[in-house]
């Protein structure tokens, strides 16, 4: 019995070390995704394309980021029938907490079939790493999508993965072509870019947002709901441990060090740095004004950081400016993705308005349709037209002119506007005279 229990334990022994070895066969590369099949998996229910520029799929094809001096992941969404002869809006997309650019594989199908069903424009879209390593989970601190101490990810959105994109597809150029969408704390970067820079976007949503990181009541309490007779300030983040949220019934604890540290520091400066970046004290400092942006902030009723009474007290300041977003009200919504997939169509749907209201199209470059091909098929092989080929009761043939360029119509036309349109940020070729090109490169793709 003995000898035989002994044989049986090598015959085990000899099982488990086989199925190791198949095991160690079949382990993946280091680098490549768990899931390779996930890209075709997100582009299989999609009428467009997105591209892969990540190494989340097998091969490396990330960008070089001058500003972060490293290659960063990126993803470029294509609409339904793309052709390079038309000229397209852009859409960027910064994803949120605790994700990264593949984020945007489980929400393109809401881009896709608003374009499909026609509520929003044909977009190209483009889905940025925000993360401040190449690490993942919690330990992986989110970069908020500004130059903090984490490096300069604003510049790497607004001129490495964009100057990217406009080198190599037809991106309209005006700002009244692009808009920018941010979840959670890429909502917040979302902002602030925005803001920033109007001259280069006219559309910001911000999902499940902090807009406002330096909230709390007059006693001290970052957690107390909005009351604009009870509105206090945060003057500090020196306290690293203490509690922003609790999820998990409790059992999680999310702490100022995971989250406001790693972008603007430990020290009696982060709160300087803070203040500097918060999107509600930017409206004073940058003199926003109605009519400069078209804002949307959808928020959870019942988010676990609070940030309900972040954007509440963001949408009482705005007001006071006489600015006035769209709002969207979760009210039984917590901060995770479960929600913000659920206000993400209410915002599309808007963004699709709002384009068509400032008469966002896709504009026809001209020389290169397949109209104009077609009624010069002489002109493409190279053979001149004679007055003999020409019938006796026509006229001379003249010489061939380029057609005018086709204007969008201006917002004016179609709405009235609050500002004027020489006002307007991005509009600097107004008074043009009609048939002058719209589109060009002010992106820059080059070492700082």
């Amino acid at each position: 019995m003995h000898r035989q229990g002994s044989k049986l334990a090598l015959l085990a022994l000899a099982i488990c070390g086989c199925l190791v070895g198949l095991l160690e066969q079949k382990r993946p590369c280091a680098g490549k995704d768990v899931l390779p099949d996930s890209l075709q998996l997100a582009n299989h229910p999609l009428q467009g394309r997105i591209l892969d520029f990540t190494r989340n799929h097998g091969q490396d094809r990330r960008i070089w980021s001058y500003a972060l001096a490293s290659r960063r992941d990126l993803y470029v969404y294509l609409p339904p029938h793309y052709r390079k002869s038309q000229v397209y809006p852009l859409i960027v997309y910064l994803h949120g907490l605790w994700n990264d650019e593949q984020e945007f594989l489980q929400v393109a199908h809401y881009f896709d079939q608003a374009i499909v069903k026609r509520k929003l424009p044909p977009s190209i879209i483009v889905a940025p790493d925000g993360r401040t390593d190449e690490c993942g989970g919690r330990i992986c601190p989110h970069s908020f999508f500004i130059n903090g101490r984490a490096g300069d990810f604003q510049d790497w959105v607004l001129y490495d993965a964009l100057g990217f994109v406009a080198n190599r597809f037809p991106v309209m150029p005006d700002a009244e072509h692009h808009a920018i969408i941010g979840v959670s704390l890429g909502g917040f970067g979302a902002y602030n870019l925005a803001i920033r820079h109007r001259d280069k976007f006219r559309f910001v949503a911000g999902i499940l947002a902090p807009l406002n990181i330096r909230w709390m009541s007059e006693r001290g309490d970052p957690r107390a709901c909005f009351d604009p007779f009870n509105w206090g300030w945060r003057n500090s983040l020196l306290d690293g441990k203490e509690v922003l949220a609790c999820l998990g019934h409790g059992l999680i604890r999310i702490r100022v060090e995971e989250i406001y540290h790693p972008v603007f520091g430990d020290d009696s400066y982060a709160i300087v740095c803070a203040a500097m970046e918060n999107p509600i004290e930017m409206l004073d400092r940058f003199r926003v004004q109605h009519g400069q942006l078209e804002m949307f902030v959808g928020y959870a009723g019942k988010d676990e950081f609070n940030f309900q009474a972040q954007a509440e007290s963001f949408l009482y300041y705005a007001r006071s400016r006489g600015i006035r977003p769209r709002v969207h009200v979760d009210v039984l919504g917590t901060h995770n993705d479960a929600t913000a997939q659920r206000i993400l169509p209410v915002c599309i749907e808007w963004l699709g308005e709002r384009m068509r209201a400032y008469g966002v199209i896709c504009e026809v470059r001209p020389g290169e349709t397949d109209e104009l091909q077609e009624s010069h098929p002489a002109s493409q092989a190279g053979e001149s037209i004679t007055p003999q080929e020409t019938p006796p009761a026509a006229p001379s043939p003249l010489p061939a002119t380029k057609p005018a360029v086709p204007r969008l119509p201006e917002p004016e036309q179609l709405q009235q506007a609050p500002v004027s349109p020489a006002s307007l940020p991005g509009r600097t070729n107004s008074s043009a005279p009609a048939g002058t090109p719209r589109w060009g490169r002010w992106y820059r793709n080059m070492p700082k």
